[in-house]
């Protein structure tokens, strides 16, 4: 196999401000991630049975440990 040149791959030069990437112009109607799961170092109350641990889920509102979790 030969060594290619990049320049090989690549169509005309873009003007500038031009681009191949289609851009959804409805973008901004796209929902945050939620968040489902969180951990910490030092240790949180579940909502549910007020044990300290480090890892939690959400379950609905709430921040559950792996024994509350609904799953």
């Amino acid at each position: 196999m030969r060594d290619r040149s990049l320049e090989e791959f690549v169509g005309g030069e873009a003007e500038a401000g031009e681009s191949d990437v289609d851009v959804d112009e409805d973008e901004g109607d796209v929902e945050p991630a939620t968040v489902t799961y969180g951990w910490s170092p030092e240790g949180a109350p579940c909502d549910a049975c007020e044990t300290v641990v480090e890892r939690r889920w959400r379950d609905g509102d709430d921040a559950v440990c792996s024994a509350c979790k609904n799953w």
